[in-house]
């Protein structure tokens, strides 16, 4: 998100706050579905306020942590939803990388002649590096968070039961693989080998 959109979503929460200074789970909800554009900022400002603001401290009264968890995990779970415009723009961008498109973008983002590593990033199947996600952040005007956003949606329409479990029942991987098992799996030259291992480090 750009510093002025998030300039925006923080008035829009600051105004509502104003009319709701102890707002409950259902506030929160009904301000993003008349936001939905700001369903991820008006989240964290949620958990912001949550934990930092002292408006809702009663010394008397035992703070109830479960019950906490539980009203910013239904905001949350909420927000990410909510079909924001900026998501399925972003969506539909990821969506169009195909062919031979994926090999030349990953050129373009530094990555080199590896499609096999951005099919994987935009998959969720693997964790990109910070510099990799701003690069293709850069490249298709997304910002990082959203993006972070559709691929964990990906990973997670695409995991399936694997049925090769030892006893018998079926297992589901729930992990991405890292960037680094990722580029070794590739199994190419110690140079370049080291070359992508260094995008990691900056993280």
């Amino acid at each position: 998100m750009t510093n002025t959109f998030k300039a925006e979503a923080k008035n829009i929460v600051d105004n509502f706050l104003t009319d709701y200074p102890n707002p409950i789970t259902q506030d929160w909800s009904r301000l993003i579905d008349q936001h939905p554009e700001f369903a991820q900022d008006i989240a964290d400002l949620a958990i912001f306020h949550g934990s930092f603001s002292d408006i809702n401290i009663n010394e008397d009264l035992a703070f109830d942590q479960k019950s906490y968890d539980a009203t910013i995990s239904q905001v949350i779970n909420y927000a990410y939803k909510t079909p924001s415009p900026i998501v399925l723009d972003a969506n539909q961008k990821i969506e169009a990388i195909k062919g031979p498109q994926i090999k030349s973008i990953s050129i373009t983002i530094g990555i080199g002649p590896y499609p096999a590593l951005l099919n994987g990033i935009i998959a969720g199947r693997i964790v990109a590096p910070s510099s990799v996600l701003n690069s293709l952040s850069n490249f298709l005007n997304v910002s990082i968070l959203v993006l972070q956003q559709v691929f964990q949606s990906k990973f997670e329409q695409s995991v399936v039961p694997s049925f090769k479990s030892t006893d018998g029942k079926p297992e589901v991987k729930i992990n991405s693989k890292s960037w680094e098992a990722a580029v070794r799996s590739l199994e190419l030259s110690a140079d370049e080998t080291a070359r992508l291992l260094k995008f990691s480090e900056k993280d």
